[in-house]
């Protein structure tokens, strides 16, 4: 049976953003259990009293139900370099807990930090976040990401950013870029220039 992740940010005692982690979790229970209903969060995930200020991040691991609940300070990893890698077959549209095919991408970064993921010519994702690019006057996110992030559907729902297709080619009409996930939100401080990605 397949497994799923929802990765929730805590931050001072507080689950973050929790809506967009259910409008998710109820997609993905639709369309691989659809005889069974969706875990409700708010119901079943309680901060443990262990857990201090700060940020935590929250791992939620479900199938039909939910299997396990986990929590552990969280440590941003800061990302310079991306190398592009080209793969047409690879498949993330759901948060499966199985990242095995990721994974294998991942090991062709070479030297950069991570890796940004080309598929039929379209800029996608990182291993484990979407991506925004600043061409000096707006935010964009590639129209085709491998995974619909939480962070990234707010964003566009506040129309702090907007989408649109992005090829290869088109990398270099932008001048920064900016990794986005549920651990780490929109901050113009995290933008890294667009010409540390290796081709």
């Amino acid at each position: 049976m397949c497994q799923f992740l929802e990765t929730i940010r805590v931050e001072n005692r507080v689950l973050q953003h929790l809506e967009y982690h259910q409008q998710r979790m109820e997609r993905t229970v639709k369309e691989f259990f659809p005889l069974s209903e969706t875990p409700v969060l708010t119901d079943l995930v309680a901060i443990p009293d262990w857990i201090e200020k700060g940020t935590y991040k929250c791992r939620v691991i479900f199938s039909e139900a939910i299997e396990k609940i986990e929590f552990e300070k969280y440590f941003p990893r800061r990302i310079n370099t991306l190398k592009i890698v080209k793969d047409d077959e690879v498949d993330y549209s759901f948060k499966f807990a199985n990242r095995s095919k990721l994974n294998q991408l991942l090991s062709h970064k070479g030297a950069c930090d991570d890796i940004l993921i080309v598929k039929n010519g379209l800029v996608t994702d990182t291993s484990y976040s979407n991506i925004l690019l600043y061409d000096g006057s707006i935010w964009v996110t590639p129209d085709h990401p491998l995974l619909p992030g939480t962070c990234r559907q707010r964003l566009l729902d506040n129309h702090h950013v907007t989408s649109r297709e992005i090829t290869i080619n088109d990398l270099r009409k932008f001048r920064n870029f900016m990794l986005i996930n549920a651990m780490l939100d929109f901050d113009v401080r995290r933008a890294v220039q667009v010409s540390t990605i290796k081709f």
